[in-house]
């Protein structure tokens, strides 16, 4: 068997048309329990120095302006109910940490990474639950949650998607788009330099249900939900594109034999195999 015995189809290696994109505008201000003005950092998104930043809060404290254009503009959904809107506590600058503790002032601090305590998630629904357990070790990237026939975005990934997107409020930070328009919605996120992760429900309401009587669990249980898909530069597919695009590894161990895995990101398909090398 040789090599180009595992290619059915032209091979063609793709590389991103824009390159790489330059960090994107960053929220800088929310409003507070108080009803102050105050400043904060989304650091998994931040690539700005630290000149920068002081340049930003030197600005935003002598024009003394309002809360940023994006968060003025989403509370205006809640008014009427004079609900607040703010991030959870655990994700707050003043009581934000990595999962190993660190504050972000600390030098060993992963934004990579968010802790929240056991406290917290006993508050929680199932499905926020499910949520946050994933979440909590990808902050670095955007997470879309399956929710019946839609997929849905919080927080900090909410705001993004609300601006980049063009997605109405459906709650506070909260959005959410038709599952159709998924390859769609997660392109625009990549062409803006943001790595996205979808997280799929592995079950029916019917199966969920049939799943706790026979485990005698009489607890509101979510559906099981796993991270099923990855969008990032590197890997994406153009939904109006139908060429293969191949990922490949060849492992050798220095012998005459050559192992190769072809990946077919189109369509999935891993392809498998072996030969000598007679070179």
């Amino acid at each position: 068997m040789n090599l180009s015995q595992f290619f059915t189809s032209s091979t063609k290696i793709t590389s991103s048309k824009e390159g790489n994109a330059k960090s994107e505008p960053k929220l800088k201000k929310y409003t507070n329990s108080k009803g102050k003005n105050e400043l904060i950092d989304i650091p998994q998104f931040d690539k700005t120095s630290d000149t920068e930043k002081r340049t930003v809060r030197r600005k935003a404290k002598s024009s003394r302006q309002s809360s940023s254009k994006l968060i003025e503009e989403s509370k205006s959904l809640n008014e009427p109910n004079n609900e607040k809107w703010e991030f959870p506590d655990f994700m707050k600058p003043e009581k934000r940490m990595d999962k190993h503790k660190h504050r972000p002032n600390n030098k060993e601090y992963d934004n990579r990474s968010l802790y929240i305590s056991e406290a917290e998630f006993s508050k929680m629904t199932a499905g926020m639950i499910q949520y946050w357990k994933i979440k909590q070790n990808n902050m670095d990237k955007i997470v879309l949650f399956r929710r019946g026939l839609f997929y849905e975005a919080f927080n900090e990934d909410a705001i993004i998607c609300h601006k980049y997107l063009d997605l109405n409020w459906t709650g506070v930070y909260h959005v959410g788009f038709p599952d159709k328009v998924l390859e769609k919605y997660a392109g625009i996120l990549v062409s803006k330099g943001y790595r996205v992760i979808v997280i799929e429900q592995m079950e029916t309401p019917r199966e969920m249900k049939k799943r706790l009587k026979k485990a005698h669990e009489k607890k509101d249980k979510a559906l099981k939900r796993e991270v099923c898909q990855f969008f990032s530069r590197g890997i994406t597919v153009d939904s109006k594109s139908y060429e293969a695009r191949y990922l490949l590894a060849v492992y050798t161990d220095y012998s005459k034999t050559i192992g190769v895995v072809v990946l077919d990101i189109a369509t999935l398909k891993i392809r498998l195999g072996q030969f000598d090398n007679d070179w």
